[in-house]
């Protein structure tokens, strides 16, 4: 079940897995478009009985911190006041190569000499 597609993003129901998946195929344009596909995902979620979540961020793009803060204020509360003190299940594929050259790049700062 299928509840957005457009250009850089998904969001769908897998129902022999009980889970909802939300799947960057491409860059956010913009911090506005991030927060409508993530609302896109708390509105399929509150229809859903599952607990499960899957995001595949690996293609998303960089986002800003505040649109980042609109996850943490609004998409996971709303997930569990939905689940209502159930466990939700939550996954999440990054792009390692991502990951660890930002680390690489932190860690080198750190190290250098003053």
């Amino acid at each position: 079940m299928e509840f957005l597609k457009n250009n850089f993003a998904r969001v769908y129901y897998d129902q022999q897995l009980d889970t909802l998946f939300l799947e960057y195929t491409n860059k956010v344009p913009n911090d506005a478009q991030f927060i409508a596909v993530n609302q896109a995902v708390l509105d399929a979620f509150l229809k859903l009985k599952t607990q499960k979540f899957v995001a595949d961020i690996r293609k998303m793009g960089i986002i800003s911190l505040g649109a980042q803060d609109w996850v943490v204020k609004n998409l996971l509360p709303g997930m569990f006041k939905h689940l209502n003190g159930k466990k939700l299940y939550h996954a999440q594929f990054l792009d390692a190569s991502e990951i660890h050259r930002k680390y690489r790049q932190e860690t080198s700062r750190i190290n250098q000499p003053k």
